[in-house]
């Protein structure tokens, strides 16, 4: 059995990276931000009423 492989046609510039690494930062924060403007409705939900 043979295998044959293709060239990959495919180029990633050192932009490219950046800007993936811009993306997961920007989501973290974005994350972290909206569990903070929520942190309230968040824990009444796990608060004891008495």
């Amino acid at each position: 059995m043979q295998f044959h492989f293709s060239a990959v046609l495919a180029y990633l510039d050192p932009g490219s990276g950046s800007f993936i690494v811009q993306i997961l930062i920007a989501s973290l924060l974005g994350s972290a931000l909206m569990i903070k403007a929520f942190w309230r409705q968040i824990t009444s939900i796990f608060r004891r009423k008495n």
